[in-house]
């Protein structure tokens, strides 16, 4: 049975989130796209918001949680596959 790395994929999912929350935060602050979910996700992550350093903050914000959720879904998944 494969078991998944939890460092490995919490870190790919952590880069995942990261890269989508920080180009969410910079197409609204371009081009106005998104505004009402990077408005929404601006409740949950304090500094995040449509902006080039917003977009930074939402960014890290993105790649710690995604990191987090990444690493205990490897750990439920090596659970139940043992």
């Amino acid at each position: 049975m494969v078991r998944l790395s939890l460092f490995r994929f919490g870190t790919a999912f952590g880069i995942a989130l990261g890269s989508a929350l920080a180009l969410a935060g910079a197409l609204a602050w371009l081009t106005g796209l998104g505004v009402p979910f990077v408005t929404i996700l601006s409740t949950l992550f304090r500094g995040y918001g449509a902006g080039p350093f917003a977009a930074v903050v939402g960014g890290v914000w993105g790649a710690a949680t995604g990191f987090v959720f990444g690493a205990a879904m490897a750990w439920i998944y090596n659970r139940l596959a043992a």
